[in-house]
């Protein structure tokens, strides 16, 4: 199962007891959050080494590996890791201040495939990577569900923010005003923007913060903002 996944590498995370807080983030969606401080500094460090040590995958402006060529501009560079352990331990951080049950309507912004009632059971193991350099950037897009099963899939994304330098500016979230905001999402053309997002589009930026996660339902537009270094 786990071999299919984008440049899968292999690490332990050891996990240490740790609370993090979860906080409602209005301006993005009422279902929306922000979580602070969800992974501390020795578990960040202990990843990121692992990551520097791994053979990262480039791929192209839609975050894409098949999309990209040699000679192609690079969009960001990838790596996975599957780890149910490590879920469970960031699930067990943030559970009991998320609701027990979510009912869905069609004002919802995620695939929700007719179910109406659905329960939070965790974090996806699939762990993806991403590491942005000079020049690279996200497409205007939405985010898709990672599915296993007819009753168990993601309905939302949860981006972590691992690192952050001095050296670097951009690289926040970025939410867009959504022209199909308001159609069901069975409706909407799902498809990527193979472009940046324009400064009149751009609602709301959300800027990284190390440890800090961010929680919002797929099918929210966004982009990745272009990374500039010195």
């Amino acid at each position: 199962m786990a071999t299919k996944f984008v440049n899968q590498v292999n690490f332990p995370i050891e996990a240490t007891e740790h609370e993090a807080k979860v906080t409602q983030f209005f301006p993005v969606d009422d279902n929306a959050y922000v979580v602070s401080d969800l992974i501390p500094e020795a578990e960040r460090e202990t990843i990121l080494t692992a990551l520097a040590n791994s053979n990262w995958q480039p791929v192209s402006i839609t975050g894409m590996s098949g999309n990209w060529q040699e000679g192609d501009p690079i969009g960001s560079y990838r790596a996975s890791n599957y780890t149910q352990e490590y879920a469970d331990v960031l699930w067990n951080r943030i559970k009991d201040q998320l609701p027990a049950i979510r009912v869905f309507t069609d004002a919802d912004n995620t695939d929700w495939d007719g179910h109406e009632v659905w329960e939070p059971i965790g974090i996806s193991p699939l762990l993806r990577f991403i590491k942005y350099t000079d020049g690279g950037w996200l497409v205007v897009h939405y985010d898709a569900p990672y599915v296993e099963s007819e009753d168990v899939r993601t309905l939302q994304s949860v981006v972590i923010y691992l690192d952050q330098t001095d050296t670097i500016t951009g690289g926040a979230t970025r939410f867009m005003e959504d022209p199909q905001a308001g159609i069901p999402v069975a409706e909407r053309n799902l498809n990527d923007q193979a472009r940046q997002a324009t400064d009149e589009e751009v609602r709301l930026t959300f800027s990284p913060k190390q440890g800090t996660a961010l929680i919002f339902d797929h099918r929210l537009l966004h982009d990745a903002e272009l990374v500039k270094g010195e």
